[in-house]
C-alpha cells in the first residue's frame, strides 16, 4: 500500500482518505477512541489483513467480470483446443459488442437441447453465424449467406459435416443431417473444430446471446502450447 518512504501509492488514496475520516469520528466517542488506539497498537496485523482482504475482493471482481478460467473438457475442439486445456475467457469483450464469426466462445448450455447434461452446463465452441445469417455446409465447407467463407483464414481449411448424431437418454444416437438453417434473432450459431465429433448447432440450433459467458482468449497450459486462441 506505500513504499519504503512510507507515501501511499495513489489507488489505495482514496482508501486512505476514507480511514482518517473515520478515525476522527471515531476519536470523538470513547469507545472510539479505544478502538483507533488499538488499530494503531497493532498495526501491521491490520494492514495484512486488509492486504488480504483487497486481493481477494480484486479476485473476485476479476472472476466476475473480467476474466474466468476454463478447462476443456472434451475432444470437439481439436486441433486448435486439445483435452485438458487451460484457457483464460475474456468475459468482459462481449458487454460492448456481439461476438464476431470465427471467434471461439464459452457459453452456458441452452438447457432445452437433446438429451441436457446438468453436469455439463458450459461448452465452448467457435461461431459460425451471426443474427439473420442463413447456413450451409456444401462439399465439407461453410456457406453463409450463399457464400463460401474463407475468412478468418481457419475457415478456409476447416473441413465441416453436414450428419451429426444426437444423444438418446436411453444410449442410442439419432442421426441429423444439417440442412440450410436461418439463425433467429438474437442468437449465433456455433460448431465444434472437430466436426465429426462436435455435439453443436447442427444438432440443437442457436445460443441465445444471453447465455454467452466470454471469448476464449489465451491458452496458459500445457506450456508446450501456451498462446493465443486462434
Amino acid at each position: 500500500m506505500s513504499d519504503k518512504q512510507g507515501r501511499t501509492h495513489w489507488y489505495f488514496q482514496p482508501l486512505r482518505t476514507l480511514y482518517t475520516i473515520a478515525g476522527n469520528r471515531l476519536e470523538t466517542r470513547p469507545w472510539g477512541a479505544r478502538t483507533v488506539a488499538h488499530i494503531h497498537r497493532w498495526r501491521r496485523i491490520y494492514v495484512n489483513v486488509e492486504a488480504i482482504l483487497l486481493a481477494v475482493l480484486f479476485a473476485l471482481v476479476i472472476r466476475a467480470y473480467i476474466i474466468e478460467t476454463y478447462q476443456i473438457p472434451s475432444p470437439s475442439m481439436r486441433p486448435i483446443l486439445r483435452e485438458h486445456d487451460r484457457l483464460f475467457v475474456n468475459k468482459f469483450v462481449y458487454r460492448f459488442r456481439l461476438p464476431k464469426r470465427g471467434e471461439v466462445i464459452v457459453f452456458n448450455v441452452p438447457r432445452n437441447i437433446p438429451n441436457y447434461d446438468p453436469d455439463k452446463p458450459v461448452y465452448i465452441k467457435r461461431v459460425v453465424g451471426l443474427p439473420g445469417d442463413t447456413l450451409e455446409i456444401r462439399n465439407r465447407f461453410l456457406y453463409v449467406n450463399g457464400e463460401k467463407v474463407i475468412n478468418p483464414p481457419f475457415f478456409a481449411r476447416a473441413p465441416y459435416v453436414n450428419r451429426v448424431g444426437i444423444p438418446q437418454g436411453d444410449g442410442s444416437v439419432n442421426l441429423k443431417i444439417f440442412d440450410e438453417e436461418k439463425v433467429p434473432p438474437g442468437q449465433v450459431f456455433v460448431f465444434g473444430d472437430n466436426s465429426p465429433n462436435s455435439y453443436d448447432s447442427r444438432a440443437w440450433g442457436g445460443v441465445p446471446v444471453g447465455d454467452i459467458k466470454g471469448k476464449a482468449m489465451f491458452r496458459f497450459w500445457p506450456f508446450s502450447r501456451i498462446g493465443f486462441v486462434e
